[in-house]
This record gives structure tokens, C-alpha cells and sequence, in this order.
């Protein structure tokens, strides 16, 4: 199945919600989850999708983001863990902090703009790091949690670990050593 007609904007919202409801159970309120009614802003929204953007793989990840509600403190905080110099730069009506990256890897960004909601529910991103365990290290001395230890995928296939950033994302982090 290719890219659809129907705006991402409307599939992410439908999914988020339905998520967000489950995750919260009898907890839900309408007054506590709000779903912005404004037009999708992100870059995923923003750049034209061309066989959802990946010519050569097309089931590959190309783009991600990482909502934060506040990127004046998530960007100190990332910038620790990965030893980066990330900046904040407009994009139209967001705040964006992009993640090195080198073409033709993919790509992301820390985001903050309407509908960016930081959450522990959805999808994961794994961060490629070269030293693990100074990463990890990191994390708690930069306000974050380890809440998935480095752990062995496999036989010669490297390791693994998650944390929890301030507000609350869950972020991968994967390294052969």
C-alpha cells in the first residue's frame, strides 16, 4: 500500500487519540487531551511525499521527530546525553532542533509546535550511538531515566537500551559495542 490521498495530519490525530484514550482507560477526559485543529506544520506534513519519500527503500524510515513541549530544555538535555551542539531554528510556526545526520541517513528532530505532544505511548526512535555505555551514562546526570538497561540483541548484532527523556518521551538508543 502506498502513500494516501488522506492528510497525514487527519491519520496521526485518529491514531494518537485512539491511542491516548486506551493508554488512559477510565482516566480519559476530553478536557485533559486536546487535538489541535490546525494544519499539520511538522516537516513530515511540510515536505512532499514521494513514495512516502524513500526512492530507494521504500518501508525505510526517512524523517522523524521527537515532540517537546519545551525545546529550551530539551535541547541541554539531548545535547548532554549525545554529546551534540544542536541548536533551535524556526520552522514556519515551530521550533526545531535537528539531530546531525549525514545523507542518505535518515534523518530527525527535537519539535515543539501545536500538535507536537510529548508521550511514553506510540512509536520508539533509536538513536545510533558509538559508546553506549558513556551514553547511558549520561542520561540520569541530564534529568532523564534508564528504563531499558543495555541489553544484547544477539550474536554480533550489538545492543540495545530505551530512556525516558524530561518530558516524558521513551527514545532508543543502539550501538555494536
Amino acid at each position: 500500500m502506498g502513500c494516501t490521498e488522506k492528510s497525514n495530519t487527519e491519520l496521526h490525530t485518529i491514531v494518537a487519540e485512539q491511542r491516548r484514550r486506551k493508554a488512559l482507560g477510565n482516566r480519559y477526559d476530553s478536557n485533559f487531551v486536546s487535538i489541535p485543529k490546525s494544519p499539520d506544520t511538522t516537516l513530515s506534513g511540510a515536505l512532499r511525499h514521494n513514495r512516502c519519500m524513500n526512492k530507494t527503500s521504500p518501508n525505510a524510515a526517512e524523517w522523524f521527530e521527537i515532540p517537546t513541549a519545551d525545546i529550551a530544555k530539551s535541547i541541554p538535555f539531548y545535547n548532554q546525553v549525545l554529546g551534540l551542539q544542536m541548536e533551535a531554528v524556526e520552522f514556519g510556526p515551530n521550533q526545531i532542533a535537528i539531530l546531525p545526520h549525514e545523507k542518505p541517513s535518515s534523518g530527525g528532530c527535537l519539535m515543539q509546535g501545536a500538535g507536537m505532544v510529548p508521550s511514553a505511548f506510540g512509536s520508539v526512535v533509536y538513536l545510533s550511538v558509538t559508546d553506549m555505555d558513556g551514553t547511558i551514562a549520561r542520561v540520569e546526570p541530564a534529568g532523564g531515566k534508564v528504563v531499558v538497561p543495555k541489553t544484547p540483541i544477539g550474536p554480533n548484532r550489538g545492543f540495545f537500551a530505551r530512556f525516558l527523556d524530561l518530558e516524558g518521551n521513551v527514545v532508543g538508543l543502539c550501538s555494536l559495542a
